[in-house]
């Protein structure tokens, strides 16, 4: 019995043309052995096509091949016998003669086959049996868990090299590889642990976690260089939008994530987290987000929420350092609940040594609180830069911007640089000798629901060097930053509350003094300076800094004074306050001075004297639309600034280049009675007072 042969993939083209008469077919050179070769009275089928023409095609029956010559029978299998050109092509196909000899049970085991790769058997049914069996195998293989380091993975470029898809497919591990749903309502804490967990084994890399919402009851540990990323972390400012990606806390009074060694007697190095939001749930979590015994970490795109005690807390361990990390746009909102008092950055780290939380990053950080502190700073916690922090306090009234708690001048919280800070209640010295090296650069304040707050105010307040958003200089620490001065210990910075004094008796004392006796030592028990003048006609009530080389003010060294005072409007009273060279003269003779009388006019006058040639110019602002004042002079020329109550923005008031006076001034605050009614009386408060002196360069 004939049998038809096959071989695989057997095809080629004519090494030259035939008519439909032609029998003998020559081949391509060399591809004739790819055909099968018959004898005792098999064949095998081919199918010639026109190569320029696929729709013209012809079965015939090769009998007998010798090399690249076949001899054949045309116009097989009802197809008719037909021209074929040079390269026209020649295959090697199953037709449908060839298929029905298959119609039997056992017909394929005797159709011969050459083996070929892992297939081993020569008759067609074991062939195909061998085949089913490698191709269940395979499948099998794929599905297990190892099937993904079956199968390859090339990046395509000149120069990449193959790898497994298991291995690419490890750089970045899911917290969904380890059974977290993020569906809000399972608890993935173990999830989520496991695959922290499994991260550090295989040391360190990203972990990441797909967008939703991951419900956990007890605190994440991260001891080791892991990173947990997120899709997103949404937006408490407006627009609002919710979180793409984030951690829901439903556990006790339990911090919800810790990075770092914490405590393990080790110092982790590199991890961090980004683009995700961590909830506290009704302040139900402590701390968001605390760091301990962590360096080099890296923190981006974070929004913290509603926790009991801080957002975001930084402390070590004795004897270890947490250090060297840079965090940047964190939001934190920490508005309502009963849990009014939580702050939003806590940095208290502890020391024996060269130890302590330090030297740490934080750039874009806005945070919105109550009465806690948007940042607190501990008795350990030093060298931190500060780029544009932003504190918000808009339902509260004691809150601080930024408190600096500590009084323990043994341990180190010094050397802070903010830079462009907007802060509400502004910033906050505890202790005395812990600030120094801390400056604040190009501040604003934040008013919210603070409209009379000071910019700096504590007991370690004057160590702090500070410019505002217009240049002014406050601080005592400003002497030792190459600023001119002809002030021996000048008020840089005097500050007023309950517990601080608004004047000091120090070198270059403040005097005070009325009509008719001699200047005393000023020396205010605190709260607000109240001169008030008796109802006798040109009765003065003053204080000021005398006039002389030890405290004296020259012009020409970029004098700033910054004051927030009230005058009582009342007829035939007049109120000075600026630079002046006399207490009592009147009119004064030589001064820089902003001045206020009611009956001649109901608005503030900028006046520039010198040798007693004035000039005025009288503005039309008046008490009730007044924070803040500012003057600024260069010697050559007065800017007089006013900032209007509950607003952030400094306003040009007059800007003076005439008169203006060179001998030294004295700092004057002065109330007088013009009435000679003798029913007057003169009152002004003094509630802040700041005098410094900005770069040469001005503003």
């Amino acid at each position: 019995m004939s049998r038809p042969l096959f071989t695989n993939n057997a095809s080629t083209v004519l090494a030259r043309a035939i008519t439909p008469t032609d029998t003998i077919l020559q081949l391509t050179a060399g591809t004739g052995q790819y055909f099968p070769q018959p004898t005792l009275g098999n064949y095998f089928m081919l199918t010639l096509v026109q190569v320029n023409n696929p729709e013209v095609s012809e079965i015939v029956e090769c009998i007998d091949r010798v090399g690249d010559v076949l001899t054949v029978i045309r116009g097989q299998e009802g197809t008719a016998p037909q021209i074929f050109n040079l390269s026209d092509s020649v295959e090697l196909r199953i037709t449908a003669s060839s298929l029905n000899l298959f119609s039997g049970d056992s017909s394929a085991s005797n159709i011969e086959f050459t083996p070929y790769g892992f297939v081993t058997a020569t008759n067609v049914q074991s062939a195909v049996d061998q085949t089913i069996d490698k191709i269940t195998s395979n499948s099998n293989a794929l599905a297990s868990s190892t099937g993904s380091s079956l199968i390859g993975y090339n990046e395509g470029g000149g120069s990449a090299v193959t790898r497994t898809v298991q291995v690419k497919l490890q750089e970045t591990i899911s917290v969904k590889d380890f059974g977290a749903t993020g569906n809000g309502s399972t608890d993935d804490t173990t999830a989520i642990q496991n695959a922290i967990n499994a991260v550090i084994a295989q040391g360190g890399g990203t972990l990441f976690f797909p967008a939703g919402t991951y419900s956990i009851t007890s605190t994440l540990t991260v001891p080791g260089a892991v990173i947990l990323k997120g899709a997103g972390p949404g937006s408490n400012s407006l627009p609002t939008f919710p979180a793409v990606t984030k951690i829901l806390w439903n556990g006790g009074s339990s911090p919800m994530v810790i990075i770092g060694g914490n405590g393990n007697g080790t110092t982790v190095v590199g991890g961090g987290m980004s683009n995700m939001q961590l909830e506290g749930n009704s302040y139900t979590a402590s701390r968001c987000l605390v760091i301990k015994d962590l360096q080099r970490g890296v923190f981006e795109n974070l929004y913290l929420s509603y926790c009991s005690d801080a957002a975001l807390y930084l402390t070590n361990t004795a004897g270890l350092i947490t250090g060297f990390c840079d965090f940047s746009n964190i939001a934190i909102q920490l508005i309502g609940g009963v849990h009014s008092t939580a702050n939003g950055i806590y940095i208290n780290g502890v020391s024996s040594g060269v130890d302590g939380t330090t030297l740490c990053n934080f750039y874009n950080c806005t945070i919105s609180h109550d009465n806690g502190a948007g940042v607190l700073i501990g008795e350990v916690g030093d060298a931190c830069n500060w780029i544009k922090l932003f504190t918000s306090r808009p339902f509260a009234s004691t809150g601080i911007g930024v408190w600096f708690s500590g009084t323990d001048t043994a341990k180190p919280s010094g050397y802070h640089h903010f830079v462009q800070p907007i802060v509400t209640a502004g910033f906050f010295f505890s202790g005395a000798g812990k600030n120094v090296g801390t400056k604040i650069d190009n501040a604003n304040w934040g008013y919210d629901n603070a409209p009379n707050a000071l910019l700096m105010f504590g007991a370690g307040a004057d160590e702090v060097l500070c410019t505002d958003m217009l240049g002014f200089a406050y601080g005592r620490g400003l002497i030792g930053e190459n600023h001119v001065s002809k002030i021996n210990d000048p008020m840089q910075l005097i500050y007023v509350d309950s517990t601080n004094k608004a004047v000091i008796t120090s070198a270059g004392a403040w005097k005070y003094e009325t009509t008719g006796t001699a200047p005393v030592d000023a020396n205010q028990p605190g709260g607000a300076i109240a001169l008030t003048t008796s109802t006798v006609l040109n009765n003065i009530s003053a204080i000021y800094a005398p006039s002389n080389n030890a405290s004296g003010v020259y012009l020409i060294y970029n004098v700033a004074i910054d004051t927030v005072v009230a005058v009582n409007q009342t007829a035939n009273t007049e109120y000075i306050f600026g630079f002046a060279d006399s207490t009592t003269a009147d009119p004064i003779q030589n001064g820089v001075y902003i001045k206020y009388n009611y009956t001649n006019s109901p608005y503030f006058q900028c006046v520039c004297v010198k040798a007693g040639t004035a000039t005025t110019v009288t503005t039309s602002i008046g008490p009730s639309s007044i924070d803040n004042f500012y003057i600024w002079s260069d010697g050559t020329n007065v800017n007089f600034y006013y900032r209007a109550v509950n607003t952030y923005i400094l306003t040009l008031l007059a800007s003076i280049n005439t008169n203006v006076p060179v001998v030294p001034l004295l700092s004057l605050y002065r109330a007088k009675n013009k009435s000679s009614s003798g029913s007057s009386v003169a009152s002004l408060f003094v509630y802040s007072h700041k005098l410094g002196f900005i770069d040469e360069d001005g503003f």
